[in-house]
């Protein structure tokens, strides 16, 4: 939805985390076409969930990497809606 599409572009577009977060391969077309009918809210629990995952992977192996397009399209898999 737009609301959705809006809240996924506000979010991976915010100048102060975007560029140390997300790596440049994300299509933010494919993602919104993957998320058609959620709501914001739904699109920052997926952003969080991948943001979760990629803590825990730094956790584990050390090596700090930023989140990118199969990261996002893995959590939106993931994800259920309430």
């Amino acid at each position: 939805t737009l609301e959705g599409d809006g809240a996924l572009r506000q979010i991976t577009d915010e100048e102060d985390i975007a560029p140390q977060l997300y790596a440049p391969d994300l299509e933010i077309n494919d993602l919104t076409n993957n998320t058609d009918g959620y709501t914001g809210a739904d699109i920052e629990q997926i952003l969080l969930n991948a943001r979760r995952r990629r803590f825990l992977e730094v956790v584990k192996n050390g090596s700090a990497q930023p989140i990118g397009q199969a990261d996002l399209l893995h959590a939106i898999k993931l994800y259920q809606k309430p």
